[in-house]
């Protein structure tokens, strides 16, 4: 009886010790060799067309938060966001403003003197694996409006058909991922209206 009881008795101890070993591996996501990351912006609406460049892959950004349509290997990932705002023409990272006739510019050639409302903001964002990185980016404006005013104080201004000018010496090409404007100074044309005797004039001009 003794005997037996003790052979029982290391079966069970056997089991217990091989139960032991078997260890279910836990993780927090379905992707636990790469990671996630969800972009929430503030004021997003749904005319801001905005656009999410992950290391150099393009993603239309649909709504806040949005989360990158791409899983991301664990490290450092370059990421710049943007809107395609109206007179620019988008070339990878670079955002140019449009020539009169609507069409990208050559180095040099003049530019339209009211492009759209351009915001960018570019940051490098740090990936873990089995989980979501979470970012609130700010875009900021790339462009300032400009307004002049001329005032005739002699003569008789109302036989004033049109007045034009020239500005010089501008920037036409913005490095979104630098953040700073780039390239040769370029120009623009711009027409004056007036008002009585005074001429007023609208540029909206990057930096």
């Amino acid at each position: 009886m003794k005997a037996r009881q003790y052979i029982n008795m290391m079966g069970m101890a056997a089991a217990v010790l091989l139960s032991s070993c078997v260890k279910d591996t836990l993780y927090d996501t379905p992707h636990p060799d790469k990671g996630a990351v969800t972009i929430s912006l503030t004021g997003l609406s749904a005319d801001d067309n905005y656009v999410l460049d992950m290391d150099g892959k393009m993603a239309d950004i649909t709504g806040s938060p949005f989360t990158n349509p791409d899983l991301l290997n664990p490290g450092t990932h370059s990421m710049v966001i943007y809107n395609r705002a109206e007179g620019f023409t988008f070339d990878g990272r670079m955002a140019r403003v449009n020539a009169p006739d609507g069409k990208s510019r050559a180095d040099g050639a003049s530019v339209i003197p009211l492009p759209g409302y351009l915001k960018t903001v570019s940051q490098e964002i740090t990936v873990t694996a089995d989980d979501t990185l979470r970012v609130n980016p700010v875009p900021q404006q790339r462009v300032r409006d400009l307004q002049l005013e001329l005032e005739v104080t002699q003569g008789r201004p109302e036989l004033i058909q049109s007045v034009t000018a020239t500005l010089s010496g501008i920037a036409g090409v913005f490095d979104m991922e630098k953040g700073q404007t780039i390239g040769e100074p370029t120009s623009t044309v711009f027409s004056f209206t007036r008002d009585g005797s005074k001429l007023t004039a609208d540029a909206r001009l990057l930096g």
